[in-house]
Order: C-alpha cells, then sequence, then structure tokens
C-alpha cells in the first residue's frame, strides 16, 4: 500500500504540451510524493507526481464508452531518480541566460527548499 509522504501545491504559468494528435495549454498546481509504507512492497515505481490542469478541457473518446468523456486534469508521474535527472536538466535550461543576480535568487530559494523538504539533515549525516 502507497501513501503520499508530502503534497506541495505548485503554481507554474502557462505550459504547452504536444503530442502526435494535438496540444493543450495546462498550468501546474500540485506535486507530490508516494512511498510504500514501512514494511510493505509497492511494485509501483512511480514516486514524484505532477498534477496539472488543463486550461481548456478536452474531449477523450473511449471505445469502450457509449459517449465521450471530458477530462481537465494531466498527471505526470516519475521514479524518484528521473524526478532528479529532470528536474536537474530543467533547472539547468531554465538558468539558462540570466544574470548572476537572478542565479543568486534561484539557488537561495533552492536551499529554502531543502529546509522545508528536510533534506539538510540527510546531507549532514543526521538522517
Amino acid at each position: 500500500m502507497t501513501s503520499h509522504l508530502s503534497d506541495h501545491a505548485l503554481a507554474t504559468q502557462d505550459i504547452q504540451v504536444s503530442s502526435s494528435s494535438g496540444s493543450m495549454t495546462v498550468t501546474g498546481n500540485r506535486i507530490f510524493r508516494t512511498g510504500a509504507e514501512a514494511g510493505l512492497q509497492t511494485t509501483n515505481p512511480t514516486e514524484v507526481h505532477l498534477s496539472f490542469e488543463i486550461k481548456q478541457p478536452i474531449e477523450l473518446s473511449n471505445p469502450d464508452a457509449e459517449k465521450t468523456e471530458t477530462t481537465d486534469t494531466l498527471s505526470l508521474g516519475l521514479s524518484a531518480d528521473d524526478a532528479v535527472e529532470v528536474g536537474l536538466q530543467l533547472l539547468m535550461m531554465g538558468m539558462e541566460g540570466k544574470s548572476d543576480i537572478e542565479i543568486g535568487l534561484i539557488l537561495e530559494r533552492l536551499s529554502h527548499l531543502f529546509g522545508e523538504y528536510n533534506l539538510f539533515s540527510s546531507l549532514d549525516g543526521k538522517n
């Protein structure tokens, strides 16, 4: 059985999501991490989840349903390792072209997030 380990609001600007069948605009609204309860195994490798609101809900056709369904949410699930890799790459690309002052503010925010997520204690070997 899995449970929520942490849950945080996620406020983003418009994000464009595209596929071969179309595109949509979404905004982030939540990020959360799940994990197995102590002593229990899980077969679900997705641990980090992002939830997005679709700005203009889309209709999905389901051949098994009698009618089309409308969806207004989109989710992305990642393993913890993939979340770190994607996060680092996005961070570096987002920081390209920023001034030293802007980079300093980003690093300060990152430091605050380490504290918020209680990661400093694990870096100090206290955990």
